[in-house]
């Protein structure tokens, strides 16, 4: 098995804190035959110098791709991207870890479904600040081995570095440049669409919040509507996915009402509820949240008011 080749690309953009244990965790996998292509979109905090010394520590075993000037996490994935070679392919964000049989267990499920486009594991997300704990992400389609449809269905935003690929399948496929900020979710999805996905039933990658995540808060605008071109586009490609888009279109557009209801922009929230309901009436939830901010109501602080009456 170890004969197949990985390409692991470490996409970084200011991560000079994290980026040293960050390979770290690729060095120390119990699979070895591994590429290591560092893609860096002109970090200014030193991140570049950081990745210099320690090349030269490692005898030059990373491959360093830097850019002259930022264009974006999709520009930067792009340049990585012309550096993979080998069997299969892993993506990892420059704050993030892999726990060290991650590439292992991966290969060995692709090794014994030649049908596999893509394979992915469970999450643990770590908030680097401890305002939460930890806790795992288990996605319902990967639980069950679905297909690309289910994929879109459940609009989960799995973190692309806890998913491996079959290069062959996606190696004509890149990110696509109209998406500034989540063009990976769309690339995973062309991915699926390329055979099956597996999973392994553990969480074999660390996901770290640290307040600089692109898909943050302070992004919301701009992550609500590059998922929703995302729909526009695969809707484009494949109109014979107009139902499962619109299910989709529908959760996407709650999800963010939700989170507009957490920062109390309860004018914003309606909208987008309303909105998601009409898209589909089914999704009764959106009814429920569009009542409830009509109200003023923070379904968050409903919900820590409840967990603090069941723990007294």
């Amino acid at each position: 098995m170890q004969e197949k080749r990985v390409s692991v690309i470490i996409v970084t953009y200011n991560q000079k804190e994290y980026i040293e244990e960050c390979i770290e965790s690729i060095l120390s996998q119990t699979y070895k035959n591994i590429k290591i292509i560092v893609t860096d979109d002109a970090s200014t905090d030193g991140t570049q110098e950081v990745l210099e010394k320690l090349n030269a520590k490692l005898s030059n075993r990373l491959t360093l791709v830097f850019s002259a000037q930022n264009t974006g996490i999709t520009g930067n994935c792009n340049r990585g991207l012309q550096h993979a070679e080998g069997d299969y392919l892993c993506w990892l964000g420059g704050d993030d870890l892999f726990l060290p049989a991650k590439v292992e267990k991966q290969v060995e499920l692709f090794e014994s479904d030649s049908s596999l486009a893509l394979v992915g594991t469970d999450v643990i997300v770590h908030h680097v600040d401890g305002s939460r704990p930890d806790f795992v992400v288990r996605c319902p389609v990967m639980s069950r081995q679905g297909d690309y449809r289910q994929f879109i269905r459940q609009t989960a935003h799995i973190p692309t570095s806890s998913f491996m690929f079959r290069l062959d399948l996606v190696k004509d496929l890149k990110f696509d440049t109209r998406l500034y900020v989540v063009s990976d979710w769309l690339y995973n999805v062309k991915s699926a669409m390329q055979g099956k996905i597996g999973y392994v039933p553990e969480p074999l990658l660390i996901y770290r919040r640290t307040g600089s995540n692109v898909t943050d808060y302070g992004h919301k605008k701009t992550y609500l509507d590059d998922r929703l071109i995302s729909l526009d586009i695969l809707l484009h490609e494949n109109p014979r996915l107009w139902l499962d888009l619109e299910i989709a279109r529908s959760k996407i557009l709650f999800g963010a009402a939700l989170r507009y209801a957490h920062d109390e922009l309860f004018d914003e929230s309606i909208a987008l509820a309303l909105h998601a309901a009409k898209t589909n009436p089914l999704n009764w939830k959106s009814y429920i949240l569009a009542v409830s901010s009509a109200l003023a109501i923070n379904p968050y602080k409903v919900r820590e008011k409840v967990f603090k009456l069941f723990q007294s």
